[in-house]
């Protein structure tokens, strides 16, 4: 799944520099949401990480979510839509568009949802500035993951048998904040890798979180 024909310029992370980790290819388990659909074993297991991935059952304030990829759209739309000025009836009409997208890649896709949720963005952005608006970020990503985690046996099981690598997002469009690119230029992976670096720690904290999904009987 390597994209070995592009050199990036990191420009897109000059505000983030202190984030950024960099990483050699044996080191890493790379996943992405273009491995959920490979006919090798192995390759569609690694999707599972994205995501996309919509094998997902995430029960959330009377809401079934498909993927994490639904429930990040449909949090950031709820928590700051009408804090931005948007009107009532296209929130909820933004909102019904999300919540019935097929699949994880239909919410990404679909321009009804997915450009409402990018101006979202840049407005989100202009507001906070880019150190409040990128810890936002990471803590929107950090729920959507943990919630999968506790609902996902397959996602448990994978970080199980992968326990042993670092796990990366390989972001070969250029995405340098959710996941890792190959830069040639040192031939090494490098970005913030926050999707990654979410399942990790929620992976070392797994006996706390899932400890408290069952007190708060959010499993049964």
């Amino acid at each position: 799944m390597e994209n070995n024909n592009k050199v990036y310029k990191i420009k897109d992370l000059k505000d983030f520099s202190k984030y950024e980790r960099f990483y050699d290819r044996e080191d890493l388990m790379l996943f992405n949401s273009y491995q959920i659909g490979q006919p090798e074993e192995e390759e569609s297991e690694i999707g599972i990480m994205s995501n996309i991935y919509s094998g997902c059952k995430i029960p959330f304030m009377g809401h079934i979510f498909h993927s994490a990829e639904q429930l990040l759209f449909w949090l950031n739309i709820k928590r700051w839509a009408n804090m931005l000025g948007y009107k009532k009836v296209e929130i909820d009409f933004r909102e019904y568009i999300v919540l019935n997208c097929k699949d994880g890649f239909d919410v990404k896709n679909n321009p009804l949802s997915h450009q409402f949720f990018e101006d979202i963005e840049a407005k989100k952005r202009k507001l906070l500035g880019d150190e409040k608006y990128f810890q936002d970020d990471w803590n929107v990503l950090f729920f959507c993951a943990k919630l999968k985690f506790i609902y996902t046996p397959e996602l448990r099981e994978l970080c199980k048998k992968y326990e042993n690598k670092i796990w990366a997002e390989n972001s070969f469009w250029g995405d340098y904040n959710c996941g890792v690119i190959y830069d040639k230029t040192i031939k090494k992976y490098r970005g913030i890798n926050m999707l990654g670096r979410c399942y990790r720690y929620i992976w070392n904290h797994q006996d706390e979180i899932m400890r408290e999904a069952k007190n708060l009987s959010l499993l049964t």
